[in-house]
């Protein structure tokens, strides 16, 4: 994209890395501030 001024390898970086930590984070944090369940078989 050089008529933004970005290369298209930074977007498409940029865009993943912010599309994994936008789904990861908010499950890691809901996972780790949740108590455990006990499942009884």
């Amino acid at each position: 994209m050089p008529a933004l001024g970005i290369g298209v390898l930074w977007t498409l970086f940029v865009l993943t890395l912010h599309t994994v930590w936008s789904i990861s984070v908010p499950i890691t944090l809901f996972e780790a501030l949740t108590p455990r369940r006990e499942t009884l078989l």
